[in-house]
């Protein structure tokens, strides 16, 4: 996680270099994020993902509130508050990866 939260953070100081001011958006959650907070019988590889989805969250979170925030992060966004994974909300392709169009579309309005 901190590798990916790194270079993130990479090309978010690329913008800020310019001056231009970004927006760090969490990583949305998935079908293997969303399984990992199940009980006992959930595998050791979906535990393992949820953890390093949660922990690459947190990263960014406290990058863009602490030094991002000063060198031009102007906001962080939970997606997931926006786009929350279910099944059954139709905001989520079979895949349970990938945004449906309506998960497109709720996205977009939730940062509008």
């Amino acid at each position: 996680p901190q590798s990916l939260a790194t270079r993130v953070q990479g090309l978010h100081s690329a913008c800020h270099e310019l001056g231009v001011p970004t927006v760090v958006l969490a990583v949305p959650p998935n079908g293997d994020t969303a399984a990992g907070q199940g009980g006992s019988e959930v595998s050791k590889r979906l535990l393992s993902c949820h953890s390093r989805w949660t922990c690459i969250n947190n990263l960014l979170r406290e990058w863009a509130w602490g030094s991002g925030a000063e060198d031009g992060v102007a906001l962080f966004v939970d997606t997931a508050s926006i786009i929350p994974y279910s099944v059954e909300s139709g905001l989520w392709e079979e895949d349970g990866l990938h945004l449906a169009a309506a998960g497109s579309q709720r996205l977009g309005e939730g940062l509008a």
